[in-house]
């Protein structure tokens, strides 16, 4: 393989693990429904419940931060296929991501609807080019920091729990 496709596949099989693992995470919660690997009109993959919701997946196995600039690209591509319902959420699975982003966007979903988001949330975004739309569905925003080696163990470990069917680690990679 040449070197321009090898961060690619490594991007895919980070892609994969994610799947997996969350796949299993959610296997046994009574509302999941199934796991929708490279929706046409959607991200990565999504999780689908019963009752509709969905969970828009976005892995990145990136060397530099996932950022501000990144997450503005990504909901202003979801905003465009008009396919997010209000009660979905948009997770992104990073090995690495800004702490700084990472924290504003959980506390936009706390101060959503008061002064405070006003003055100081809503104009940061805004100082970030961020248009409103973005902005108003950041509170669906979630993020899952993880590094390849810890998904690999954690589905290796989910696997051998929820099918309770032990299988060698080298024939699960």
């Amino acid at each position: 393989m040449c070197k321009k496709g090898q961060p690619n596949f490594k991007g895919i099989i980070y892609q994969s693990g994610a799947a997996i693992s969350l796949f299993l995470q959610y296997l046994k919660k009574p509302n999941f429904s199934y796991i929708h690997l490279e929706a046409p009109g959607f991200q990565d993959f999504n999780l689908v419940f019963n009752d509709g919701k969905k969970i828009i997946c976005e892995a990145k196995n990136w060397k530099k931060k996932f950022n501000y600039s990144d997450l503005k690209k990504i909901l202003n591509d979801i905003l465009n296929r008009k396919n997010l319902g209000k009660n979905d959420e948009i997770l992104f699975i990073c090995n690495e991501v800004s702490s700084e982003l990472k924290e504003k966007v959980k506390y936009v979903e706390y101060y959503m609807n008061t002064e405070y988001f006003k003055k100081e949330f809503f104009l940061f975004f805004k100082k970030k080019k961020f248009t409103d739309e973005q902005i108003n569905i950041l509170p669906q925003v979630k993020f899952w920091k993880v590094s390849e080696d810890i998904n690999e163990n954690l589905v290796y470990s989910l696997f051998e729990e929820l099918i309770d069917f032990w299988l060698p680690e080298d024939d699960l990679w």
